[in-house]
């Protein structure tokens, strides 16, 4: 067996985005690549959006007041928030039920545009009905799964966070009251620390979970037809045996888009400076296309197939049965230039004169 390199997949990774985008180029094709690749960043955002601050006027005598008190009906108004503690709970209820719901949806098309993103990929053909109907209970069980990772790092997170909490209690509570911070006690100083570094190791943990769910559970669920659970057995199959290459597949992405980020940055100021600032209104203008998630996606389509592919091709070092390819273009009239040519039946032989 061939020793797995992380190197080697990115190679294949980088050769197939190209062969795949521009051998030949059809635009047609790379606007549906972009229609997938947007459906997988379903409730992210990669380029930020512009913001205004407004800062609310805080009466700190009032704050005192209140919280030296216990008159928390008082609390809100010293904020600067002109609203009643019952009319807060009621309008915080519905936005957190209003959120919760399209969170889901998001997340539901999110998991279903997976794995059309993937057929699009493995068999550059599929039409997104095509794909919905052979993948929906596939995307069910993602979702299933990525919903149990949310409650989950939630719960945690929110138990990091309460149980230091009661411990600074104390502390925030004399701060409030004095209008000034004050250096924490040891036990208040314990609980920020702890409270910090558990909602670090939190954010850090679902981040990597995540990122090996999308890289190959998906995958695995897609090939072998599995639902989620199977396949992340799968995985675990598969990092027992080979857990270097996991890691150092992980630092290697890492790596690769803080290098990608960092040139992009540079390229911009580069261009910036070199033409006296004149740059600005076209970057200007490219920055409101881009703050559209489809034009973005379209945009980086050749970077995040790139990554995408990633995965898939590491996968395919893994598999010894090599039941993880990457198929050939199939006929199909839904791509421009592979339509199946119809063959041509031979003349008839012509008879033999007597």
């Amino acid at each position: 067996m061939d020793r797995i390199s992380c190197i080697t997949a990115a190679e294949s990774a980088f050769q197939r985005t190209g062969e795949m985008l521009f051998k030949p180029f059809r635009f047609r094709y790379w606007l549906l690549l972009g229609l997938g690749a947007w459906l997988t960043l379903l409730g992210e955002n990669p380029v930020p959006l512009p913001t205004t601050q407004g800062h609310a006027h805080v009466d700190w005598l009032a704050l005192k007041n209140a919280v030296s008190d216990g008159n928390w009906h008082q609390l809100l108004p010293a904020l600067g928030l002109g609203l009643s503690l019952k009319m807060l709970l009621v309008l915080g209820l519905g936005i957190v039920l209003l959120v919760l719901c399209v969170t889901l949806i998001l997340h539901w098309v999110k998991a279903q545009g997976n794995f059309l993103y993937l057929e699009q990929i493995l068999r550059r053909s599929p039409t997104v009905k095509d794909s919905f109907k052979r993948n929906l209970a596939l995307g069910n069980s993602a979702f299933l799964w990525h919903l149990a990772l949310i409650v989950i790092s939630g719960l945690v997170t929110l138990t990091a966070f309460l149980l230091p909490l009661l411990l600074t209690w104390h502390w925030i509570k004399s701060c409030l009251a004095a209008t000034a911070l004050s250096w924490p006690d040891t036990p208040a100083l314990c609980g920020l620390v702890l409270s910090g570094c558990g909602s670090l190791t939190v954010i850090i943990l679902d981040k990597v979970i995540k990122f090996y769910f999308y890289q190959f559970i998906i995958p695995l669920m897609y090939l072998k037809r599995q639902q989620s659970w199977s396949a992340t057995l799968e995985l675990l199959k598969l990092f027992s045996r080979n857990p270097l290459v996991f890691l150092k597949y992980l630092l290697l992405i890492v790596v690769l888009k803080s290098c990608l980020a960092f040139a992009v940055v540079m390229a911009v100021m580069a261009l910036i400076v070199v033409t006296c600032c004149l740059a600005l209104i076209p970057l200007g203008l490219l920055y409101l296309l881009l703050i559209i998630p489809y034009v973005w996606a379209v945009a980086a389509l050749p970077v995040l197939l790139f990554f995408r592919l990633c995965g898939l091709e590491l996968l395919n070092q893994m598999n010894r049965q090599q039941l993880f390819t990457v198929k050939a273009p199939e006929p199909s009239s839904d791509v421009p230039g592979t339509e199946p040519e119809t063959p041509t039946e031979p003349p008839p032989p012509t008879p033999a004169n007597g």
